[in-house]
């Protein structure tokens, strides 16, 4: 891996990171909140329940993206140097 690629790569997780998990964590919150106490007229309130719970649904497949981001990163820190030499048998 190139050293801009390698820049480019913790850049790109880094904006993951700090742009998704705030944003989940307002999705989540608001989602929850407004389940538990909902602040809508009783002719709304199954429009406001899907609304919570899509907020919900949207703010956890945001966590799960910056999960497997997480996880990504943390294996290329395990993998060996690529060094460019062909190691196994020669075709």
């Amino acid at each position: 891996m190139t050293p801009w690629r390698k820049v480019a790569t913790v850049v790109s997780t880094t904006i993951t990171i700090v742009l998704g998990v705030p944003l989940a964590a307002i999705l989540l919150l608001f989602g929850i909140v407004e389940l538990i106490h909902p602040d809508v007229p009783e002719s709304e309130l199954t429009l406001n329940t899907v609304a919570c719970l899509t907020a919900i649904l949207i703010g956890l497949a945001i966590l799960l993206g910056v999960g497997f981001v997480i996880r990504r990163r943390l294996q290329e820190g395990q993998r060996p140097p690529d060094t460019g030499v062909h190691s196994g048998p020669l075709p």
